[in-house]
């Protein structure tokens, strides 16, 4: 009986979860989504969805940029824009849905939304059915929650109805977890284990590929993918000789390190480097790196820079791009480059730590961007305060401090492998090393992020940092309370 009443408690959350996304995203007017920033292009315009009203206007470009959520887009032809994601695939479907039901002749985002919310919920739905395999029962109520309270927030629905990939990386990341967790759930079926093990990598593929500042997630994926290569192959083992045992090891760690790490590469850093590579760097080295630096004299001589050069740019330390002229930016830019930027860290180590500190104030905040639709005489600054619970609670319990960042990190890797050896499970993987991964996920997004861009666009690329901080501090605090209150039984009894 309890049996039944745990899985009815899961479906219904889950049905609820819908019903509640399902009103965000179609039946609430104004309809939610986030602005364009100017980036949706990088990726509409490849597939041949442009801009229903000229940009030239300024009072269009008023409402199709940062101010408001735009639904309706017109089919123009396709142009090369030298850009790569993931996501492009799911647009791919959302076009062909758009296609099938939409008969105004445009592109409606909404569309967009709806394939990320349908392969989110079957994530989600997917992820609760393995915690329930594994005897993981508090955590499946715990995770309901977290699903039905924060990730049906405004704050990470907005993005589904968006070209932005920050949906399709959380939503690709979960089907990854989805695949580990069903390949512990279901350890006793060899070929099951070796398909979810392949799946894996393709989803490790689909997310890392997704965003550019998720290529240091190749990391932690690997941890996990070399744990399951030892277990897939200990059955193997024990029938060859040493030799081949050897061979067959080292051959399918390098097909594994290969399929982690060259594909994302390959597919997102040489597509798209050039995009880094511009206002990013710029604003990183000109407004951070050189306000930081001890010696930003040394530094700038070492870009290549001399006498009244050195000079100009002191005079606009602490600036970015959007506040210097452009005679400036095309003078100096061609030494902003991410190459200058390591070099520069490299010069000064300690510049690491104090750009980690600063980024900290960006954590934990709401998008800048509008996202609602110039209807019903809402104004562009006005933000969509429906089911803000995510917000609510980011503003309240978290301090905006680089050093609580990294204690709760810190507490999350440090138990979760004291759990691993009590259960001798340290090199098994099991539902500890997915906080681990988890941990260490956050800190390389966190690390990308305050490197990887300028200010202006830092809250849209700590979006997953955020999500997975509050997901890892939550399982954490339960997790600590569960095994007081088990100590305190023990004890009173």
């Amino acid at each position: 009986m309890g049996d039944k009443i745990k899985k009815i408690c899961i479906i219904s959350a889950i049905i609820l979860m819908s019903i509640i996304i399902v009103r965000q995203l179609f039946a609430l007017p104004a309809f939610i989504g986030i602005a364009n920033n100017g980036d949706f292009w990088r990726l509409s315009y490849k597939l041949g969805i442009g801009n229903k009203l000229d940009i030239s206007i300024p009072e269009n470009y008023t409402k199709t940029f940062f101010n408001y959520f735009v639904d309706r887009y017109n089919f123009v032809t396709p142009i090369k824009t030298g850009f790569f994601s993931t996501t492009e695939y799911l647009l791919q479907i959302a076009k062909y849905l758009n296609w099938r039901f939409n008969s105004q002749g445009d592109f409606d985002i909404r569309w967009m939304g709806f394939v990320c919310y349908l392969l989110y919920i079957s994530g989600i739905s997917i992820c609760l059915f393995c915690l329930y395999k594994i005897k993981k029962a508090g955590e499946v109520a715990l995770f309901s929650v977290l699903a039905l309270l924060f990730f049906s927030d405004v704050y990470i629905v907005q993005y589904f109805n968006s070209f932005y990939s920050e949906a399709t990386s959380i939503i690709f990341l979960i089907f990854y977890f989805d695949c580990v967790l069903l390949y512990i759930a279901f350890k006793r079926s060899y070929v099951f284990r070796w398909l979810m093990f392949l799946a894996e990598l393709l989803f490790q593929y689909l997310f890392i590929a997704s965003k550019y500042q998720n290529l240091l997630f190749v990391i932690p994926c690997l941890m996990i993918s070399i744990l399951q290569i030892f277990d897939l192959l200990r059955p193997i083992k024990a029938s060859l000789s040493k030799n081949l045992v050897i061979i067959l090891y080292t051959g399918v760690l390098f097909l594994t390190v290969f399929a982690n790490i060259f594909p994302p590469i390959i597919t997102t850093f040489t597509d798209n480097s050039g995009f880094s590579d511009m206002t990013g760097s710029f604003n990183i080295i000109l407004a951070n790196l050189l306000s930081y630096s001890a010696s930003p004299d040394l530094q700038l001589k070492k870009m290549g820079l001399q006498g009244n050069d050195i000079e100009e740019v002191k005079r606009n330390i602490g600036k970015d791009y959007y506040l210097v002229d452009q005679n400036f930016i095309d003078k100096y830019k061609p030494y902003f480059t991410r190459k200058t930027e390591i070099n520069m860290l490299l010069n000064e180590p300690s510049l690491v730590l104090k750009t980690l500190e600063q980024g900290a104030k960006f954590l934990f905040q709401v998008d800048q961007y509008g996202n609602y639709r110039e209807v019903d005489g809402f104004k562009p600054a006005q933000k969509a305060q429906r089911f803000n619970v995510l917000a609510l609670f980011q503003a309240s319990i978290y301090p905006r401090n680089f050093w609580f960042f990294v204690v709760i990190i810190t507490a999350a890797i440090i138990y979760s492998v004291y759990e691993m050896i009590k259960e001798k499970r340290l090199l098994n993987v099991s539902y500890y090393h997915m906080l681990v991964f988890l941990a260490l996920s956050d800190v390389f997004m966190y690390a990308t992020s305050v490197f990887g861009d300028d200010t202006h666009d830092i809250y849209k690329h700590f979006f997953l940092t955020n999500v997975m901080f509050t997901v890892l501090f939550i399982s954490l605090v339960y997790l600590l309370a569960k095994d007081l209150f088990r100590r305190l039984a023990v004890k009173l009894n």
